[in-house]
């Protein structure tokens, strides 16, 4: 890591990608089907992360972003046979009913 905070590596001002970035370029130059997976699976890491993070008021209505996450993104990682986007469903279900009680 220190690698990155010497000024003298040629990396030192890169900017990392957007979650919005990465997904377009995994589908300019991926299998669509691969792709569209993977992109999932970032989507769903994001939203986890999130919704582990609503007990600090990120959201502005954390029950239409949970109550959303469960109804659009869930029921394509169901559909999948992709196992990590599964357990990133389970885990984003065990979150969602934490905070909801």
């Amino acid at each position: 890591m220190e690698n990155f905070r010497d000024p003298s590596n040629p990396q030192y001002n890169q900017r990392f990608l957007t979650t919005e970035e990465l997904e377009e370029r995994l589908h300019r130059h991926g299998d669509p089907c691969v792709a569209s997976e993977d992109c999932l699976l970032i989507k769903l890491s994001a939203r986890l992360d999130n919704i582990r993070c609503l007990s600090f008021n990120l959201k502005r209505n954390p029950i239409v972003y949970i109550t959303n996450t469960l109804e659009r993104y869930l029921p394509l990682a169901d559909a999948t046979s992709n196992v990590r986007l599964h357990y990133l469903a389970s885990a984003i279900r065990s979150e969602a009913n934490t905070f909801l009680g």
